[in-house]
């Protein structure tokens, strides 16, 4: 049996984006979840529990940076990994993934991530013969990327600050700053913990659209509606290309149908770059 704790970001912007979109993505990539509304009740139970103690401190990770709202995160239970891969790479409202199964998992998840992301997107705890894996979801990295390329002014400094991120992500776990740290030339590190993350990453910011989905919510309507690795998404009004632009993030082929040539010329170029 495995155990799976799904922690959310704590910069969705409405309930219903936790309770609702959040979950459906769960249900369409992984299976039935129950919801977390607390995770320092989920720290005092089995097998968690195991991980709190002083050589660990797995609730340093779990409890830093929590969600805001009634729902923190979703619990479930598999029989098998088989969706990790596709949870990591495609979540778009969860930014942590605990997975606790056993040490016999271990070159299972080498196998899976390659050896570079070790210590990066994932990292793991030993206790007797159960091991808790930390997993970092893609989109984190989407979101901490513009901040990255703001701050960056070179191709040294883009390679520096991101190992910052790295770092502060497993060794340095630092609590939110006070909004004064928040002004420019203070820490990078004071970046990446503020609550509030773009809303647009990738190629979503090139252009202003009205009326544009909001690139997350397209990308678990997908997760629900077509967890397969494979296929061809449609949208007959592509618009600005929001849910094209998901669509090959999630390496599934998209065609669009628009009647707008600027949206045509949006669509194509953020697609393309």
């Amino acid at each position: 049996m495995y155990y799976w704790y799904f922690k959310l970001f704590n910069n969705i912007k409405s309930e219903h984006e936790a309770t609702e979109f959040a979950k459906l993505e769960l249900e369409g990539l992984f299976g039935k979840v129950a919801p977390i509304y607390n995770f320092f009740d989920k720290l005092k139970e089995e097998p968690l529990s195991m991980f709190t103690i002083p050589e660990i401190r797995i609730q340093d990770f779990i409890t830093h940076e929590l969600p805001y709202g009634k729902i923190q995160g979703y619990f479930g239970t598999s029989e098998n990994i088989s969706p990790l891969k596709k949870l990591v790479k495609r979540l778009a409202y969860t930014r942590e993934i605990y997975l606790i199964g056993t040490k016999e998992d271990i070159p299972l998840i080498k196998n899976i991530f390659p050896n570079q992301a070790l210590g990066k997107i994932y990292h793991f705890f030993e206790k007797e013969n159960l091991v808790c894996f930390r997993f970092i979801t893609y989109q984190y990295f989407l979101e901490k990327s513009e901040y990255i390329s703001k701050l960056s002014r070179n191709e040294e400094e883009v390679d520096r600050n991101v190992e910052i991120l790295f770092s502060h992500l497993i060794k340095n776990l630092h609590r939110i700053p006070a909004s004064s740290t928040l002004s420019i030339g203070k820490r990078l590190e004071d970046y990446f913990a503020i609550r509030e993350e773009p809303s647009l990453y990738i190629t979503h910011y090139f252009h202003p659209y009205k009326g544009k989905f909001h690139p997350k919510m397209a990308r678990a309507l997908l997760n629900y509606i077509h967890p397969q690795e494979k296929g061809i998404v449609m949208d007959n009004f592509a618009g600005s290309g929001t849910l094209l632009v998901e669509a090959s993030f999630m390496e599934l082929d998209g065609v669009g149908v628009e009647i707008n040539p600027l949206s045509v010329l949006m669509s194509n170029v953020k697609c393309n770059s």
